[in-house]
C-alpha cells in the first residue's frame, strides 16, 4: 500500500475520487526497476508497431481485427473479396 504523508489519507482519497488507479500504482512500485523497464519496452514496441499503420487510411467497415503476425502487430482488413494485412 502507498504510504501517505498526511495521516488522515486525504490526498489518497482525493486521488481515488479523481480516478487515479492506486492499485496499479502499488503493483508497479512493487516491481524492480528492471521489470518496469521491460514493461516500458513492451509498451513502446506496441506503440511503434501501431504507428507504422497510422498513415494508411482504411474504411472502418473494412477493418477485421488487430493480430500479431511474425512478432509484429498488424491490421487485418478486407479489400474486395480478399483479406490483407497492413503493418
Amino acid at each position: 500500500m502507498i504510504l501517505c504523508m498526511n495521516p488522515d489519507g486525504q490526498a489518497l482519497e482525493e486521488a481515488r475520487r479523481a480516478g487515479l488507479d492506486l492499485d496499479l500504482l502499488d503493483s508497479n512500485l512493487a516491481l524492480t526497476p528492471e521489470e518496469r523497464w521491460r514493461q516500458h519496452d513492451v509498451a513502446l514496441k506496441l506503440v511503434e508497431e501501431y504507428e507504422t499503420t497510422r498513415g494508411k487510411v482504411v474504411p472502418e467497415e473494412a477493418v477485421i481485427r488487430w493480430i500479431r503476425s511474425g512478432g509484429r502487430l498488424v491490421l487485418e482488413v478486407r479489400e474486395g473479396n480478399n483479406v490483407v494485412q497492413i503493418g
